[in-house]
């Protein structure tokens, strides 16, 4: 059983796996077990075989190049252990949290793009006065909500990538509602319960005998709710929190609802603070990024409270010096 020698550029994993299985298939595996007491009585009396074989083994698997980095170090579990810290992959700085969040505020750029989109989402939503939009009502939607319109397979990639956020997207448009003739009574989330089509059975849609695409406006009329005549049973909750606020705006406004719950005009960075990525707040992220401090030296002071800065101590594992003193100050 064969194994290709590491050299630091072929994946570190794949071979520490390779490496397990031919320490097994010597019967030497247990020399990379921390815990002693592990060790059965029997093994535990050829110890120093062991351990001289799993060493072996290892040393005849590793490149020159990465025997020099090695050298010097006489246990398998003391080897192996410095092979893990050397080329084991660490998991960068998170650079795409937000500044408060302890990153450097770079936007990926898919999670970047969905936020971005969300503004094409409010444009249909709230029939602003574009081409576009109106193009999207006359042939796409065609008179339906477009919470309810099946994702078509003809068509364009960017009308289906929009149909396909939906489910994200839903949560966060809500109706301020004002006349009703723009909101589609069961799909849009104009009542405080949220859309009615989550709430209530399907076969309410035909107990009501309400179109599916109907507007609120068809069961309001002078700010008093219409209801038709069905079982009241079935909507005594949505008629008992629904009723009309004399405060409302003369027509409906579409408005994005926060995370946290608060209601507001919709702007991308609105979505993007909702969608994009999220984390804990760092107490550090004040002292690092201020108005006053020159970028670069935020930078520097960022990499060094995540571990990151390449100093003499992190250097040595690279060029096995022993002086660690200051290069500016020989104390």
């Amino acid at each position: 059983m064969e194994i290709t020698q590491y050299d630091g550029k072929i994946d570190f994993s794949s071979w520490k796996k390779k490496m397990k299985a031919l320490l097994s298939h010597k019967k030497v595996a247990l020399a990379l077990e921390k815990n002693i007491e592990k060790w059965p009585k029997d093994k535990l009396k050829k110890k120093s075989e062991i351990d001289e074989e799993a060493y072996n083994l290892i040393i005849m698997n590793l490149a020159d190049n990465v025997l020099r980095k090695v050298d010097g170090l006489e246990t398998p579990l003391v080897l192996w252990g410095k092979l893990e810290s050397l080329y084991t992959l660490q998991p960068a700085p998170n650079l795409a949290f937000l500044k408060g969040s302890g990153g450097l505020g770079i936007r990926p750029l898919e999670q970047w793009n969905i936020a971005l989109m969300a503004y094409h989402v409010c444009s249909i939503l709230s029939g602003r006065d574009s081409l576009w939009v109106k193009w999207i009502h006359t042939y796409r939607l065609k008179g339906r909500s477009f919470w309810s319109v099946k994702i078509p397979w003809d068509s364009s990639w960017s009308w289906r990538k929009l149909l396909r956020m939906r489910e994200m997207l839903r949560k966060h448009f809500v109706v301020k509602l004002g006349d009703g003739r723009s909101t589609f009574l069961w799909y849009d989330s104009w009542h405080p319960l949220g859309a009615l089509d989550e709430i209530v059975p399907t076969n309410f849609f035909y107990d009501s005998e309400l179109d599916q695409q109907a507007r609120v406006s068809d069961v309001l009329v002078n700010g008093q709710w219409t209801w038709p005549d069905c079982p009241r049973e079935a909507y005594l909750q949505i008629i008992s929190q629904g009723s009309p606020a004399s405060s409302n705006p003369p027509h409906d406004v579409v408005m994005w609802r926060s995370s946290d719950g608060k209601l507001l005009n919709y702007s991308s960075r609105h979505s993007w603070h909702d969608l994009g990525p999220t984390g804990n707040m760092a107490p550090w992220s004040s002292i690092v990024w201020t108005g006053t401090c020159i970028p670069k030296h935020s930078f520097i002071l960022w990499l060094a409270i995540k571990g990151k800065l390449v100093t003499q101590d992190r250097m040595q594992a690279w060029t096995r010096s022993e002086d660690l003193r200051c290069a500016f100050y020989d104390g």
